[in-house]
């Protein structure tokens, strides 16, 4: 992932890609209470923004940010769900993750990078 310094003087780190298929937040919801059943590994995201229920949520691991989307109860009629991003710790650094909705650019994305991990923050503009 390559990084660039932005004016606030963070680093963000950008990766493009993350494709969002039609029926993302649906399957995520399932795949959350099938995770609930089964008893998975879980950790703590916070999601801000435009969505009906920002807050913390708990999720399994391997979830993406559709998943945390779902647990939020989904988009407001505001979002830009092109917009999305993540903020992400790693060491010292603050990084964003550009969630990038064009299918032609899902070659691009690092795979790692498309799923969350603990400490996460979602942001839907």
């Amino acid at each position: 992932m390559s990084a660039q310094r932005e004016a606030s003087g963070i680093e963000v780190g950008r990766s493009r890609g993350v494709a969002v298929p039609a029926m993302a937040l649906v399957m995520a919801r399932e795949r959350w209470t099938e995770a609930a059943l089964h008893g998975k590994q879980r950790f703590s995201v916070s999601v801000v923004g435009e969505v009906k229920k920002a807050g913390r949520y708990e999720l399994e691991k391997g979830s993406t940010v559709f998943d945390a989307i779902a647990r939020a109860d989904g988009f407001t009629e505001f979002a830009s769900p092109s917009g999305l991003s993540i903020l992400r710790l790693e060491g010292t650094r603050l990084v964003r993750i550009l969630v990038n909705d064009d299918t032609e650019t899902s070659a691009d994305v690092e795979p790692d990078t498309a799923f969350l991990r603990p400490g996460d923050m979602v942001v839907v503009p």
